[in-house]
């Protein structure tokens, strides 16, 4: 007990001093304010996890979550319900293979899913994982990497998103050209 007393304060130190902000285009959603409607979409998960627990708890966020195994019609969804009335969408890309093979895992539709909100929303997308997956979103104009997908990493990335500390990571991986 004694030897790992310390581990989970030493992995929010690391979450905290990892997580890379690769662009910001749209400073108005960074941080999150409270009087703000935002919507949290949640990519490959279909129960809430730590980051919508947060967002929906303290910023009163509207939760959606579409599974790799969902078909077109929950991307549809998903999008019929997210308009341009939500001042902030945030995209979590979870629980994608750490392996490249059938590109992470990603469905078509999810990534199509994500492609929809970040050109048609103010959108900011975390991938959580395996950072060679961010090839799938060289494109987006406000992302971030976390670098592993559990609570820890999570809550990292809510505080970041509600300014509590600048993120100071650097992507050690070449991904996209620019």
């Amino acid at each position: 007990q004694d030897l790992n007393k310390d581990v989970n304060t030493l992995r929010r130190k690391v979450a905290q001093n990892a997580i890379t902000l690769l662009r910001l285009k749209d400073s108005s959603l960074f941080p999150l304010k409270n009087d703000e409607k935002i919507a949290y979409v949640g990519i490959g998960i279909s129960d809430t996890n730590t980051l919508a627990t947060f967002l929906n708890i303290e910023n009163n966020a509207d939760v959606f979550m579409m599974d790799y195994n969902d078909n077109s019609s929950v991307a549809d969804s998903i999008l019929k319900h997210i308009d341009s009335s939500y001042d902030a969408v945030i995209i979590g890309v979870h629980k994608y293979n750490k392996y490249p093979a059938r590109n992470f895992g990603l469905s078509l539709n999810a990534i199509n899913l994500i492609k929809n909100l970040q050109s048609s929303t103010h959108a900011l997308t975390i991938v959580f994982g395996n950072p060679y997956a961010l090839k799938n979103f060289c494109d987006a104009d406000n992302l971030i990497e976390c670098y592993e997908d559990d609570p820890i990493f999570q809550e990292a990335s809510f505080n970041w998103l509600t300014n509590n500390f600048t993120a100071a990571g650097k992507l050690p991986v070449t991904v996209c050209n620019a």
